[in-house]
């Protein structure tokens, strides 16, 4: 079951498969660059990184780490493990969360 798992981590992020894209087309989510976005429960990071990659600041949390954000992480993305009942976040601070 774990190899299993570890392959689909792999194909859900490979730069080459775009389902997350046409999901978020069909639910009609935009982003602007430059807007903040905060992505609660973000998991392997993948929605966190089509925000970054549309321009925007992103910041991915989730209660644990995931092995993949290390080689996401950019000057538009950073990864935090934190609970999402207790924010570290200031009021309004993002435009999209």
């Amino acid at each position: 079951m774990m190899r299993l798992l570890e392959k689909l981590d792999m194909k859900l992020l490979d730069p080459g498969t775009d389902w997350r894209q046409g999901i978020f087309s069909k639910i009609d989510i935009a982003v602007a660059r430059g807007q903040k976005v905060l992505n609660i429960g973000c998991g392997d990071g993948g929605d966190a990184l089509i925000f970054a990659n549309l321009g925007a600041k992103g910041i991915g949390i989730d209660i644990a780490s995931h092995k993949n954000w290390h080689k996401l992480e950019n000057d538009n993305l950073k990864f935090e493990i934190v609970d999402s009942c207790n924010l570290p976040f200031k009021d309004k601070c993002f435009d999209l969360t």
